[in-house]
């Protein structure tokens, strides 16, 4: 008879197997690793439906549910385009972390056993927000965490990923903090390891005023400079930021044109961008309204400027 097959997957960790880990046709690979998360995140946006519509009596949590499962279908949409990235990979990294159908059952039971209660009309809010939460802290998020920055490497799709994940999770953190009845749910939240920490890319070929916002920004995350809009678009093409602040007058690439390829090429970081300039002609003021990009006038108030990056980090993903 032959040996049954068992499922595990690789993660994060470059280089020959550890001994006694299983190889070949027993092995997963990251993108099968990536698959399976994307089927949790499909899982996760039906059950949070589901649970904002039986959700009758409370629409605050309603509401909170609905944001919950958009969520989770972008994440589900964006991870599939990111494994057509690693489709087109000759080698994918591997791992001695192992996700069997034991990690998996484990992983997705808060999320079935919640199905079934909603099924049975037997899940009030206090069973919501636990399984919720037991959902979001299980080994998922270690698994996905693993796997994005196994996956990194590929492409800033897995980066953006992350940033939206690390949005969301403060989302829910946000509403346990302010509801009476999930004290004891608190702390399993507060012990979460952060997925994603933000990055900033600050684009001007001024060099002082490049460490003067390097100097006010630090504190939002990890600033990257760049001279003009040709070393910008390298770093974004290698890497996914929260924040991208340009000027407009630049050599080699100017602030617009900046813009229009970044866009072009991935039109999602419009909503990341925000343009400083004390020169707003009427290309800059087309493109910013044409893709709804938020411009500051220099010279410019460092607490003005601040108050519009927060509400980037915060409103953007």
């Amino acid at each position: 008879m032959q040996p049954q097959k068992k499922n595990y997957a690789r993660i994060g960790c470059f280089g020959a197997p550890p001994e006694g880990q299983p190889t070949g046709e027993q092995a997963m690979t990251i993108l099968d690793v990536v698959v399976w998360l994307r089927d949790v995140e499909r899982l996760a946006s039906s059950v949070y439906r589901a649970a904002a519509d039986a959700s009758t009596n409370n629409s605050r949590q309603a509401e909170f549910l609905r944001n919950l499962a958009a969520d989770e279908s972008s994440h589900y949409h964006i991870m599939g385009s990111a494994t057509n990235v690693l489709r087109q990979q000759k080698s994918l990294p591997i791992s001695a972390i192992i996700v069997d159908d034991g990690v998996k059952s484990q992983t997705e039971a808060p999320l079935h056993d919640l199905q079934e209660k909603l099924r049975t009309h037997r899940a009030g809010d206090k069973d919501i927000l636990t399984a919720l939460v037991r959902s979001e802290t299980s080994e998922w998020n270690s698994i996905f965490t693993y796997a994005i920055a196994a996956c990194a490497r590929f492409s800033p799709e897995f980066e953006y990923v992350a940033a939206s994940v690390q949005a969301h999770e403060r989302r829910i953190e946000e509403y346990v903090a302010g509801a009476s009845s999930a004290a004891d749910l608190r702390d399993l939240l507060a012990a979460l390891p952060r997925i994603w920490s933000n990055r900033l890319l600050i684009v001007d070929d001024d060099a002082a005023l490049r460490e003067l916002y390097r100097h006010v920004m630090s504190r939002y995350g990890e600033v990257v400079l760049a001279e003009d809009g040709e070393a910008a678009l390298r770093a974004i093409r290698k890497q996914f930021f929260n924040v991208i602040i340009t000027d407009v007058d630049m050599p080699l690439v100017d602030g617009v044109s900046f813009i229009k390829t970044a866009v072009q090429e991935t039109p999602r970081l419009a909503a990341h961008f925000l343009v400083c300039t004390g020169r707003p002609t009427d290309a800059v003021v087309r493109v910013t309204a044409q893709y709804g990009i938020r411009l500051v006038e220099k010279p410019m108030a460092i607490e003005s400027l601040r108050g519009t990056v927060v509400d980037i980090l915060r409103n953007a993903l």
